[in-house]
Protein backbone atom coordinates (compact mmCIF):
# COMPACT_ATOMS: atom_id res chain seq x y z
CA UNK A 1 0.00 0.00 0.00
CA UNK A 2 1.45 3.32 -0.98
CA UNK A 3 1.18 6.55 1.03
CA UNK A 4 1.74 9.80 0.06
CA UNK A 5 2.92 12.87 3.03
CA UNK A 6 3.02 15.48 0.76
CA UNK A 7 1.19 17.76 -1.49
CA UNK A 8 3.64 17.52 -4.58
CA UNK A 9 2.07 14.72 -6.12
CA UNK A 10 4.00 11.75 -6.97
CA UNK A 11 7.26 13.16 -7.95
CA UNK A 12 10.59 12.16 -6.78
CA UNK A 13 13.94 14.14 -6.72
CA UNK A 14 17.27 12.40 -7.01
CA UNK A 15 20.47 13.98 -6.01
CA UNK A 16 23.06 15.09 -8.07
CA UNK A 17 25.19 12.24 -8.28
CA UNK A 18 22.54 9.45 -9.47
CA UNK A 19 22.95 9.55 -12.99
CA UNK A 20 23.72 6.93 -15.62
CA UNK A 21 24.88 4.74 -12.92
CA UNK A 22 21.77 4.44 -11.17
CA UNK A 23 19.86 2.60 -14.40
CA UNK A 24 20.54 -0.53 -12.88
CA UNK A 25 18.11 0.53 -9.82
CA UNK A 26 15.90 2.80 -12.19
CA UNK A 27 15.19 -0.55 -14.10
CA UNK A 28 14.33 -2.64 -11.00
CA UNK A 29 11.83 0.25 -10.27
CA UNK A 30 10.41 0.33 -13.45
CA UNK A 31 10.04 -3.68 -13.98
CA UNK A 32 8.97 -3.74 -10.53
CA UNK A 33 6.04 -1.31 -11.61
CA UNK A 34 5.46 -3.40 -14.91
CA UNK A 35 6.56 -6.52 -14.91
CA UNK A 36 5.25 -9.85 -11.97
CA UNK A 37 8.09 -10.26 -9.64
CA UNK A 38 10.03 -13.32 -8.71
CA UNK A 39 11.25 -13.87 -4.97
CA UNK A 40 14.93 -14.76 -4.47
CA UNK A 41 15.33 -15.46 -0.55
CA UNK A 42 12.60 -13.54 0.28
CA UNK A 43 13.67 -10.65 -1.80
CA UNK A 44 11.58 -10.12 -4.83
CA UNK A 45 13.00 -8.52 -8.35
CA UNK A 46 12.24 -8.75 -11.90
CA UNK A 47 14.92 -7.08 -14.48
CA UNK A 48 12.98 -6.96 -17.87
CA UNK A 49 14.79 -3.79 -19.03
CA UNK A 50 17.77 -1.70 -18.54
CA UNK A 51 17.62 2.09 -18.98
CA UNK A 52 20.32 4.63 -18.80
CA UNK A 53 20.82 8.33 -19.63
CA UNK A 54 23.57 10.55 -19.60
CA UNK A 55 21.69 13.73 -18.18
CA UNK A 56 20.81 13.76 -14.66
CA UNK A 57 16.81 12.78 -13.55
CA UNK A 58 15.54 15.10 -12.06
CA UNK A 59 11.99 13.87 -11.14
CA UNK A 60 10.19 10.02 -11.50
CA UNK A 61 5.75 10.04 -11.61
CA UNK A 62 3.94 6.90 -11.75
CA UNK A 63 0.64 6.27 -13.04
CA UNK A 64 -2.01 5.46 -10.52
CA UNK A 65 -2.02 1.99 -12.18
CA UNK A 66 1.54 1.65 -12.06
CA UNK A 67 1.70 0.89 -15.89
CA UNK A 68 3.15 4.12 -16.90
CA UNK A 69 6.52 5.45 -15.68
CA UNK A 70 7.65 9.32 -16.46
CA UNK A 71 11.46 10.74 -16.65
CA UNK A 72 12.63 14.27 -16.77
CA UNK A 73 15.93 14.11 -17.59
CA UNK A 74 18.31 17.53 -16.98
CA UNK A 75 18.61 18.54 -20.30
CA UNK A 76 14.51 19.01 -20.66
CA UNK A 77 13.58 15.51 -21.75
CA UNK A 78 10.41 14.07 -20.78
CA UNK A 79 10.24 10.10 -21.24
CA UNK A 80 6.96 8.45 -20.01
CA UNK A 81 7.99 4.46 -20.36
CA UNK A 82 5.64 1.73 -20.66
CA UNK A 83 5.68 -1.93 -21.09
CA UNK A 84 6.39 -2.15 -25.00
CA UNK A 85 8.94 0.73 -24.14
CA UNK A 86 8.96 4.47 -24.72
CA UNK A 87 5.52 5.41 -25.20
CA UNK A 88 6.35 9.48 -25.56
CA UNK A 89 9.37 11.93 -25.52
CA UNK A 90 9.40 15.36 -25.45
CA UNK A 91 12.13 18.14 -24.99
CA UNK A 92 10.51 20.85 -22.71
CA UNK A 93 11.99 24.08 -21.77
CA UNK A 94 12.98 24.43 -17.90
CA UNK A 95 14.24 22.49 -15.17
CA UNK A 96 11.58 20.07 -13.30
CA UNK A 97 9.48 21.56 -10.79
CA UNK A 98 6.42 19.39 -10.04
CA UNK A 99 4.64 16.49 -12.65
CA UNK A 100 2.07 14.34 -11.75
CA UNK A 101 -0.17 12.13 -14.02
CA UNK A 102 -4.32 12.20 -13.72
CA UNK A 103 -6.29 9.71 -12.51
CA UNK A 104 -6.49 7.74 -16.20
CA UNK A 105 -2.51 7.92 -16.64
CA UNK A 106 -3.06 9.73 -20.04
CA UNK A 107 -2.32 13.22 -19.30
CA UNK A 108 0.38 14.58 -17.34
CA UNK A 109 0.71 18.17 -15.42
CA UNK A 110 4.21 19.04 -15.41
CA UNK A 111 5.68 22.99 -14.38
CA UNK A 112 8.90 23.75 -15.01
CA UNK A 113 11.38 27.14 -12.91
CA UNK A 114 13.92 28.61 -15.38
CA UNK A 115 11.59 29.36 -17.21
CA UNK A 116 8.37 29.01 -15.61
CA UNK A 117 5.89 27.44 -17.00
CA UNK A 118 3.04 25.01 -16.76
CA UNK A 119 2.52 21.56 -19.34
CA UNK A 120 -0.40 19.28 -19.77
CA UNK A 121 0.65 16.94 -22.12
CA UNK A 122 -1.93 14.56 -23.36
CA UNK A 123 -0.06 11.28 -24.20
CA UNK A 124 -2.89 9.54 -26.31
CA UNK A 125 -2.66 12.02 -28.84
CA UNK A 126 1.01 13.76 -27.92
CA UNK A 127 -0.41 17.39 -27.77
CA UNK A 128 0.78 19.42 -25.61
CA UNK A 129 -0.83 22.91 -24.05
CA UNK A 130 1.12 25.76 -22.38
CA UNK A 131 -0.01 27.66 -19.66
CA UNK A 132 0.97 30.94 -17.62
CA UNK A 133 0.42 30.71 -14.17
CA UNK A 134 1.47 33.92 -11.47
CA UNK A 135 3.14 30.93 -9.29
CA UNK A 136 5.43 27.51 -9.60
CA UNK A 137 2.63 24.86 -9.19
CA UNK A 138 3.33 22.08 -7.68
CA UNK A 139 -0.11 20.54 -6.38
CA UNK A 140 -2.56 19.25 -9.13
CA UNK A 141 -6.12 18.02 -9.01
CA UNK A 142 -7.95 16.55 -12.26
CA UNK A 143 -11.87 16.47 -12.79
CA UNK A 144 -12.50 13.17 -12.36
CA UNK A 145 -13.63 13.26 -16.49
CA UNK A 146 -10.48 14.92 -16.90
CA UNK A 147 -11.76 18.38 -18.33
CA UNK A 148 -10.66 20.10 -15.65
CA UNK A 149 -7.34 20.88 -13.75
CA UNK A 150 -6.75 22.74 -10.81
CA UNK A 151 -3.21 23.83 -9.61
CA UNK A 152 -1.80 25.38 -6.66
CA UNK A 153 1.87 26.41 -5.00
CA UNK A 154 3.33 24.90 -1.97
CA UNK A 155 5.89 26.97 -1.01
CA UNK A 156 8.60 24.59 0.77
CA UNK A 157 9.16 27.40 3.74
CA UNK A 158 6.40 28.55 4.46
CA UNK A 159 8.28 31.75 6.00
CA UNK A 160 9.17 32.75 2.62
CA UNK A 161 6.80 36.05 2.52
CA UNK A 162 5.40 35.94 -0.91
CA UNK A 163 2.28 34.87 -1.94
CA UNK A 164 0.81 31.61 -3.67
CA UNK A 165 -1.77 31.37 -5.93
CA UNK A 166 -4.85 28.96 -7.21
CA UNK A 167 -6.02 28.60 -10.47
CA UNK A 168 -8.42 26.52 -12.64
CA UNK A 169 -8.11 25.23 -15.83
CA UNK A 170 -10.12 24.20 -18.45
CA UNK A 171 -8.83 21.39 -20.50
CA UNK A 172 -10.83 20.86 -23.31
CA UNK A 173 -10.88 24.63 -24.37
CA UNK A 174 -7.08 24.85 -23.34
CA UNK A 175 -7.81 27.61 -21.06
CA UNK A 176 -7.29 28.92 -17.12
CA UNK A 177 -11.09 29.56 -16.06
CA UNK A 178 -9.42 32.01 -13.01
CA UNK A 179 -7.20 32.58 -10.68
CA UNK A 180 -7.89 33.37 -6.69
CA UNK A 181 -4.04 35.02 -4.92
CA UNK A 182 -3.53 33.05 -1.64
CA UNK A 183 -1.73 35.10 0.85
CA UNK A 184 1.32 32.17 1.90
CA UNK A 185 0.56 28.57 0.70
CA UNK A 186 -1.35 25.75 -1.28
CA UNK A 187 -1.32 22.77 1.05
CA UNK A 188 -3.62 20.30 -0.94
CA UNK A 189 -6.30 20.80 -4.11
CA UNK A 190 -9.91 19.00 -4.93
CA UNK A 191 -12.13 19.16 -7.70
CA UNK A 192 -15.30 17.36 -6.55
CA UNK A 193 -16.28 14.13 -8.32
CA UNK A 194 -19.27 16.23 -9.84
CA UNK A 195 -16.73 18.90 -11.09
CA UNK A 196 -18.46 21.76 -9.76
CA UNK A 197 -16.75 22.62 -6.50
CA UNK A 198 -12.69 23.23 -5.77
CA UNK A 199 -11.65 22.32 -2.48
CA UNK A 200 -8.21 24.09 -1.01
CA UNK A 201 -6.39 23.99 1.82
CA UNK A 202 -4.22 27.09 2.08
CA UNK A 203 -2.38 28.80 5.03
CA UNK A 204 -3.31 32.42 4.80
CA UNK A 205 -0.93 34.36 7.35
CA UNK A 206 2.78 35.10 8.30
CA UNK A 207 2.20 35.45 11.86
CA UNK A 208 5.21 33.23 13.35
CA UNK A 209 2.79 31.85 16.37
CA UNK A 210 -0.36 30.94 13.62
CA UNK A 211 2.27 28.90 11.54
CA UNK A 212 3.78 26.98 14.96
CA UNK A 213 0.53 26.13 15.71
CA UNK A 214 -0.27 24.88 11.52
CA UNK A 215 -3.17 27.17 10.70
CA UNK A 216 -4.96 26.47 7.81
CA UNK A 217 -7.85 27.66 6.03
CA UNK A 218 -10.55 25.29 3.90
CA UNK A 219 -12.06 27.29 0.87
CA UNK A 220 -14.19 25.69 -1.64
CA UNK A 221 -15.37 27.66 -4.85
CA UNK A 222 -17.26 26.76 -7.40
CA UNK A 223 -16.34 26.51 -11.61
CA UNK A 224 -17.23 30.46 -12.35
CA UNK A 225 -15.10 31.27 -9.28
CA UNK A 226 -17.37 32.23 -6.81
CA UNK A 227 -16.15 31.25 -2.86
CA UNK A 228 -19.75 29.08 -2.27
CA UNK A 229 -18.73 28.93 1.93
CA UNK A 230 -17.42 30.75 4.56
CA UNK A 231 -13.64 29.92 4.95
CA UNK A 232 -13.22 27.11 7.68
CA UNK A 233 -9.76 28.33 9.84
CA UNK A 234 -8.75 25.50 11.92
CA UNK A 235 -5.26 24.62 14.37
CA UNK A 236 -3.00 22.15 14.39
CA UNK A 237 -4.52 20.99 10.70
CA UNK A 238 -1.91 18.16 9.29
CA UNK A 239 -4.12 17.42 6.19
CA UNK A 240 -7.27 17.77 4.31
CA UNK A 241 -8.76 14.52 2.62
CA UNK A 242 -12.11 14.64 0.71
CA UNK A 243 -14.21 11.52 1.10
CA UNK A 244 -17.26 11.40 -1.08
CA UNK A 245 -19.19 14.14 0.18
CA UNK A 246 -17.24 14.73 3.51
CA UNK A 247 -14.90 16.90 4.36
CA UNK A 248 -11.82 15.60 6.59
CA UNK A 249 -9.61 17.41 8.94
CA UNK A 250 -6.63 15.59 9.90
CA UNK A 251 -5.79 17.53 12.65
CA UNK A 252 -2.86 16.82 15.31
CA UNK A 253 -4.62 14.54 17.75
CA UNK A 254 -7.57 13.81 15.84
CA UNK A 255 -9.95 13.78 13.04
CA UNK A 256 -13.05 16.10 12.37
CA UNK A 257 -15.63 15.33 9.68
CA UNK A 258 -17.24 18.12 8.24
CA UNK A 259 -20.37 19.08 5.73
CA UNK A 260 -21.17 21.88 3.79
CA UNK A 261 -24.68 23.20 4.83
CA UNK A 262 -25.51 26.04 3.08
CA UNK A 263 -22.52 28.77 2.84
CA UNK A 264 -21.29 27.36 6.42
CA UNK A 265 -19.25 24.28 7.16
CA UNK A 266 -20.92 21.73 10.45
CA UNK A 267 -19.00 19.22 12.38
CA UNK A 268 -20.77 15.75 11.98
CA UNK A 269 -18.07 13.31 13.46
CA UNK A 270 -15.02 13.60 15.86
CA UNK A 271 -12.66 10.63 16.08
CA UNK A 272 -9.68 10.65 18.74
CA UNK A 273 -6.32 9.83 17.31
CA UNK A 274 -3.91 10.98 19.81
CA UNK A 275 -3.56 7.03 20.96
CA UNK A 276 -2.32 6.24 17.33
CA UNK A 277 0.54 8.28 17.28
CA UNK A 278 1.87 11.25 14.66
CA UNK A 279 0.42 11.55 11.43
CA UNK A 280 2.80 9.86 8.64
CA UNK A 281 1.04 10.32 5.39
CA UNK A 282 -2.14 8.79 3.71
CA UNK A 283 -2.99 6.42 0.48
CA UNK A 284 -3.84 8.20 -3.06
CA UNK A 285 -7.42 8.07 -2.51
CA UNK A 286 -7.44 9.75 1.00
CA UNK A 287 -9.51 6.48 2.64
CA UNK A 288 -6.28 5.34 4.73
CA UNK A 289 -4.60 7.09 7.12
CA UNK A 290 -1.18 6.04 8.13
CA UNK A 291 -0.03 6.71 12.20
CA UNK A 292 3.25 6.23 13.82
CA UNK A 293 4.63 6.25 17.35
CA UNK A 294 6.94 4.48 19.39
CA UNK A 295 6.97 1.14 20.80
CA UNK A 296 9.70 0.20 23.52
CA UNK A 297 12.54 -0.15 21.01
CA UNK A 298 10.63 -0.16 17.70
CA UNK A 299 8.14 1.56 16.23
CA UNK A 300 4.14 0.81 15.58
CA UNK A 301 2.23 1.82 12.54
CA UNK A 302 -1.57 2.35 12.53
CA UNK A 303 -3.29 1.87 9.18
CA UNK A 304 -6.87 3.96 9.38
CA UNK A 305 -9.62 2.98 7.61
CA UNK A 306 -11.86 6.52 7.14
CA UNK A 307 -14.55 4.53 6.07
CA UNK A 308 -15.14 2.38 9.01
CA UNK A 309 -12.65 4.53 11.02
CA UNK A 310 -11.39 0.64 12.40
CA UNK A 311 -7.71 0.07 12.47
CA UNK A 312 -6.43 -2.25 9.63
CA UNK A 313 -3.25 -3.07 11.10
CA UNK A 314 -0.50 -2.65 13.80
CA UNK A 315 2.99 -3.62 12.74
CA UNK A 316 6.07 -3.05 15.59
CA UNK A 317 8.90 -2.58 13.68
CA UNK A 318 12.88 -3.98 15.13
CA UNK A 319 14.88 -0.67 15.59
CA UNK A 320 17.10 -2.09 12.95
CA UNK A 321 13.81 -1.85 10.62
CA UNK A 322 12.75 1.24 11.20
CA UNK A 323 14.38 4.26 8.61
Amino acid sequence: MQFLSGSTGNLYRPGSMERALVSLVLALCVSSLLFPPRVLGGLQYSLERRLEFEEEIEGVAVSGSGSRIALYLSNGTLFVIEEGGVAFSKTLAGSLWAMEFSPSGNLIALSTRGPRALYVIDLASGEVSEYEVPCKPNVFAFSADEKYLAVGECKKKLTERRGSCICLIDLAERKILWTKKVVNNVHEVYVSKDGKSIVVLTTETFCSACLERKQKKVRVFNRQGNELAIPLVEWYVEDLVLLDDLLVLVRSKDLLFYELVGDEFKVVREFDTADLGSYSGRSPSGRWLLFKKRAGRGMELTVLDLRGLATLTRNVLAPRDVG
